[in-house]
């Protein structure tokens, strides 16, 4: 369950962002005391009331145990006049890492805001935040200095759910490769008319011209005539 981020929400968002282990792979890697995320999230909250659209949103993630992570967009330099990009930073607590809680909620983002692309980075080494992405449909795009963080980060991006065609991605197991269904569906179809076209010139059989002579008109002294020949031909 996706919640707007509230002031109310702070003693557990600063928990979350307090931890050490959580924070290593997060903007510079330090934790984050009470008094920063308070102001963050007191910051936000006053600009998604402010904006009738805003650029920058925010949300805590809930489970029946309670918050357990915050969602952030921000806009995206990689914005045009054609496309808004919006830019993920999510933090998960230790205790739902690996169970699948980040793709879901990024699904539902996703299927919230469908005319949105959006883009990530992330630590290069933060293994499982790179396979969470590239499970919702992420794909690399270069691995480069940021100076927001000052650090190496591993950048990548996903097309809104309106440019995927059908909505529909295929992930093949043994390449990690993203096809799209239409795609798919006409790669196999040219492959059966080949293999159709392939059986029908094994199977057909090659004759041998006949020569037919034309036909006669028959009178009754042809006949006789007939007749004659083929018993000389006995």
């Amino acid at each position: 369950m996706l919640s707007p981020v509230q002031q109310n929400f702070i003693p557990e968002v600063a928990a979350i962002l307090k931890n050490r282990k959580v924070m290593k792979f997060y903007g510079t890697g330090r934790p984050i005391g009470l008094k920063e995320a308070e102001g963050r999230i007191k910051r936000l909250e006053r600009q998604l009331h402010s904006e009738q659209n805003p650029t920058s949103r925010g949300w805590v993630i809930m489970t029946r145990e309670g918050v357990c992570g915050v969602i952030f967009t921000y806009p995206s330099k990689l914005s045009s006049p054609t496309q808004q990009v919006s830019e993920i930073a999510r933090i998960l607590a230790p205790s739902v890492q690996g169970k699948g809680l980040e793709s879901a909620v990024l699904n539902v983002l996703f299927d919230d805001f469908p005319d949105i692309a959006w883009s990530g980075k992330s630590h290069p080494q933060n293994i499982a935040s790179r396979k969470s992405r590239e499970n919702v449909g992420f794909t690399y795009v270069e691995t480069k200095y940021d100076e927001q963080d000052r650090a190496i980060r591993r950048f990548d991006q996903r097309p809104s759910n309106n440019e995927i065609e059908g909505r529909t991605q295929i992930r093949f197991s043994y390449s990690g490769d993203i096809v799209s269904l239409a795609s798919l569906e006409h790669e196999c179809a040219d492959q059966c008319l080949r293999e159709t076209q392939s059986s029908a010139d094994k199977s057909r059989t090659h004759f041998s011209p006949i020569e037919v002579a034309p036909s006669k008109r028959i009178s009754p002294v042809g006949v006789d005539e007939l007749i004659h020949e083929l018993s000389q031909s006995e």
